[in-house]
C-alpha cells in the first residue's frame, strides 16, 4: 500500500485524515511531508529516535572562470549571474548540477549547504518520518524528493503539503493512490479542481473525502459527488474539533468502520 493523503487547500483536514489512517493501519510507515510546517506529531505522538541533517548541493567557484555565462544560460531556475563575477544565489538553486557539468572550465564544485532535517520515531508498529525545512529556505521540493527516496517503505501513508503547487507533485510521485480531502465550499470546489488536474496528469489513481460534510453548500457537496469518486463524507461534529485541538485525533475511534473500508478501497 503506498498512499497519499492531499488536498487543494490548507484547512481541509488533510492531517486529520492521514493520521487517522495511520492509527487505524498501524503497521506502516507515516511520512510527514508538510515539511514547511509538519504536525502531524501532534496527533501521533511518535517517541522520536533520531535526527540527520538535510544538505543541498549547490556550486561554489573553485578558481578562475572565463566568464563565459555557460553556467548562467544552462540554469533554469536563475540561479546563477555572471557580471565581474560569478554570483550563486544559493536559495534559489535546486541542486540539479547542471552549470557543473557544463562549465567548460571546470570552475564549479559541489558545496554542501545545509536546509533541513529529517526527524524520526515510532509508536508501536508505526514508523514515524518527518522533515523539517530550516526557517528561510524558499524550496521544499529537494528535502521531500530526499525522504522519498531514502524513507519510503512500503506500506507508507504520507501526509501532503496543501496545495498543489511543485511540493505536492513530489510528495506524491511514489504513491499509488491519492486521497484528497476538501470541503463542501466555493473554494474547497476550485482548489479541488486543481488538485484532480495535476493528479490526472500525473496518472494516479484518486478519490476524494468530504470533511465537514455537514456544514457549507448542499449544492457544491452534491456537485462533488456528482462529479468525482467520494469514497467517504465525515460529518461536522465539534468533539472531533475538540479533540484535535488538545492533539488527540477522535476519528479513529468515532468512524473507525468506515476508516477501514477507505483502507481497503485504496489498496
Amino acid at each position: 500500500m503506498r498512499v497519499a493523503v492531499g488536498s487543494g487547500k490548507g484547512g481541509t483536514g488533510k492531517t486529520l485524515l492521514s493520521t487517522a489512517l495511520a492509527l487505524v493501519f498501524e503497521d506502516c510507515t507515516f511520512l510527514d511531508l508538510d515539511v514547511e510546517e509538519p504536525n502531524a506529531h501532534f496527533l501521533l505522538h511518535p517517541e522520536m529516535d533520531g535526527e540527520e541533517d538535510f544538505f543541498m548541493e549547490v556550486p561554489r567557484v573553485i578558481k578562475q572562470c572565463s566568464l563565459c555565462g555557460k553556467c548562467a544560460e544552462v540554469c533554469e531556475f536563475n540561479a546563477i549571474w555572471v557580471g565581474k563575477e560569478v554570483h550563486v544565489l544559493e536559495k534559489l538553486c535546486h541542486g540539479c548540477g547542471s552549470c557543473i557539468h557544463f562549465c567548460p572550465e571546470a570552475a564549479l564544485e559541489v558545496r554542501k549547504r545545509k536546509a533541513g532535517v529529517v526527524r524520526s520515531g515510532k509508536r508501536g508498529k508505526m514508523r514515524f518520518i518527518q522533515g523539517v525545512l530550516t526557517v528561510s529556505e524558499a524550496l521544499s521540493p529537494p528535502l521531500i524528493r530526499y525522504i522519498n527516496k531514502n524513507y519510503a517503505r512500503e506500506p507508507f501513508i504520507i501526509d501532503c503539503p496543501p496545495g498543489n503547487s511543485c511540493p505536492f507533485v513530489h510528495s506524491i510521485t511514489p504513491a499509488d493512490f491519492v486521497i484528497l480531502v476538501t470541503e463542501p465550499t466555493p473554494f474547497g470546489l476550485e482548489d479541488l479542481k486543481g488538485a484532480v488536474e495535476v493528479v490526472k496528469d500525473l496518472g494516479k489513481n484518486f478519490g476524494v473525502v468530504i470533511n465537514r460534510a455537514t456544514l457549507g453548500d448542499e449544492r457544491i457537496r452534491q456537485k462533488m459527488k456528482e462529479r468525482f469518486p467520494v469514497l467517504m463524507e465525515i460529518p461536522f461534529d465539534r468533539r472531533i474539533a475538540e479533540s484535535y485541538a488538545k492533539g488527540e485525533n477522535l476519528l479513529p475511534e468515532m468512524m473507525g468502520d468506515e476508516l477501514r473500508k477507505l483502507l481497503e478501497a485504496v489498496r
